[in-house]
């Protein structure tokens, strides 16, 4: 028999026909189930009689029997006819995720649920039933119910599965004594992405400067599974960590006024620059993919390595070494960051003293700087090293090689270090010369000389001024020459040399050492020989403060100083007034 069930809509048809099966039109049918009517029928032209019956709760479930009968009709006698059916339960079920509705790729559905007898007065549950589950059409699973009729499934997301809505259907086929049932829910499937990033990018960076160090990252974001699709136009952020927009973990993001974003043919290119609060050295610099609910991708990130360097400043300090005070040799180095005008810590600095041959005097000594970007040092010794009479003149040297210090920082310290700036500044008390006897002869013999040449200035041109200059220190080379006193000889040259140009304006002044006035020297008439101009010097200092004995070799070599500096100066087409 045909199984039905309580509330379910059934076709109930038929004919009526005399003996010769001649149908019986406007004949009256009765359908009778256990002895209940249900419906009053008449057939129609062909004697056919159809009725819809929605199945009433009024009978017992099990094998059940339905009657047509015709009662007496004309001349017609009365018949009937039957047939059985089987009056089913109705089954239903719940179902629910018991997890989220959305996974991701590899990620599992997990689904529950019960199924029941939504006719019996409890609601009994069915047990030891097999459900069928389906995902998107196609049976991927089967369960059984438990006690009570509960039942649960697990529904793997595969790498191939299309991102977004998918249909799980839950199916009871149904069993004799139950008409079957199905539920449908809905799951969403995402993707997670892999973010790769060019080897070409940007690997070293200044911080703070959009010229010569800005940063360049280009690189693709594609999804996990699927297709491998490629994407475009996602939101990117930046930073100096993982999911910088909620500052996790203290993370912060570039500002987007400081980021480029373009994509071409599926690949992006960033354009920014390190802010000034960036670390520096070796650091992390951080892409966040954003969630994409119109693709259904999660976000995503990737870091790379980065190196960050500084464009800094250095202020150079360092005590002047006074004959009759200071003689110790310190100073410092403080280095300041262009951008932030902080200091700089954790800079390796190495100090060397060397003496005028280009000896190192003592170890280097290497300072780290401090919190403020300061880097003190202090070379003692006993004597100290700005004993000039022990030592001679000292000269600091520093060197910096740290790899955080920009390129071009690093040329301005070279060219910081190739001045003079790093030499301490010496300064010395003004002593009395003992002159002898013969040198007072020998100043009048040159101030005659100076007179000669003064007449001759006023009378004549430039040129031949500076020609009789040039005659006056021959006459004094001449005197050297001969030899009377070494040191006396060397001294008056000296001062020869100062009286000739004091004549022609260039004065010396009182508090010049004589370095100080060497280097005035050279600035005015830098036609000068220097190497001329620094032995006449090293032999007037050598006279005037060395104890040590001076030879024939001494004289030699100011003699020849001297006759250089009368051929140059007699080429000279004027002396600067100073």
């Amino acid at each position: 028999p045909e199984t039905v069930a309580v509330g379910q809509n059934v076709t109930i048809s038929g004919t009526v026909a005399d003996n010769q099966l001649v149908p019986i039109p406007n004949h009256q049918v009765e359908l009778v189930v256990e002895g209940i009517t249900i419906a009053l029928l008449t057939t129609d032209t062909d004697g056919a009689y159809t009725y819809q019956w929605t199945v009433s709760d009024l009978f017992e479930f099990g094998n059940r029997t339905i009657t047509a009968y015709s009662g007496s009709q004309g001349y017609y006698r009365s018949n009937s006819t039957n047939t059985t059916f089987f009056l089913a339960h109705r089954a239903d079920l719940t179902v629910s995720f018991d997890s989220d509705s959305q996974v991701t790729r590899g990620e599992l559905w997990e689904l529950s649920g019960r199924l029941f007898d939504i006719d019996s007065l409890t609601n009994e549950g069915l047990e030891d039933e097999i459900l069928q589950i389906y995902l998107d059409g196609d049976l991927v699973a089967t369960t059984q119910t438990t006690s009570n009729g509960e039942w649960d499934a697990i529904i793997f997301a595969t790498q191939d599965l299309s991102r977004g809505l998918h249909e799980i259907q839950i199916v009871f086929p149904g069993t004799y004594s139950h008409i079957g049932t199905d539920e449908l829910v809905v799951g969403y499937v995402w993707a997670d992405v892999e973010i790769a990033i060019d080897s070409t990018s940007t690997n070293v960076a200044i911080r703070s400067d959009g010229t010569f160090g800005p940063i360049s990252i280009t690189g693709s974001v594609s999804e996990i599974g699927g297709t491998g699709e490629i994407f475009e136009d996602l939101v990117i952020n930046i930073g100096n960590g993982t999911d910088c927009e909620s500052q996790r973990e203290g993370a912060r993001c570039i500002p987007s006024s400081m980021v480029t974003v373009n994509w071409f043919n599926g690949n992006f290119t960033i354009d920014t620059v390190a802010p000034s609060w960036y670390g520096v050295g070796q650091q992390y610099i951080h892409l966040d993919v954003l969630q994409n609910n119109t693709y259904y991708l999660n976000s995503g990130s990737v870091s790379r390595q980065i190196f960050i360097k500084l464009n800094v400043d250095f202020d150079w300090e360092i005590a002047q070494i006074v004959e009759s005070g200071n003689n110790d040799v310190f100073g410092s180095i403080t280095i300041t960051a262009n951008d932030t005008q902080q200091g700089v810590p954790n800079v390796r600095v190495t100090y060397i003293l060397m003496n005028e041959s280009n000896s190192e005097l003592t170890n280097p000594l290497t300072v780290i700087t401090d919190p403020t970007g300061l880097a003190a040092f202090e070379f003692n010794s006993d004597p100290p090293y700005g004993d000039y009479e022990r030592w001679g003149y000292v000269y600091v040297d520093a060197i910096i090689n740290d790899p955080i210090i920009s390129d071009n920082s690093r040329a301005e310290f070279e060219e910081l270090r190739s001045s003079d700036q790093f030499n301490p500044k010496y300064k010395f008390d003004a002593e009395d010369v003992k002159v002898p006897t013969w040198a007072y002869v020998l100043l009048v013999l040159v101030a005659i000389l100076v007179g000669v040449g003064t007449v001759i200035y006023l009378r004549r041109a430039n040129n031949e001024l500076l020609q009789e200059a040039a005659e006056v220190f021959a006459y004094t080379a001449e005197l050297l020459a001969a030899g009377d006193s070494i040191r006396e000889a060397i001294f008056n040259c000296y001062q020869n040399l100062c009286t000739v140009l004091q004549q022609n304006g260039f004065l010396r002044r009182d508090f010049e050492t004589v370095r100080e006035f060497e280097v005035a020297i050279r600035q005015a008439m830098p036609q000068l020989s220097d190497d001329a101009l620094h032995a006449l010097d090293n032999m007037f200092e050598m006279a005037r403060y060395s104890r040590d004995e001076m030879g024939p070799q001494h004289q030699q070599a100011a003699q020849l100083a001297l006759e250089k500096m009368m051929q140059e100066i007699a080429s000279l087409q004027a002396i600067p007034n100073r």
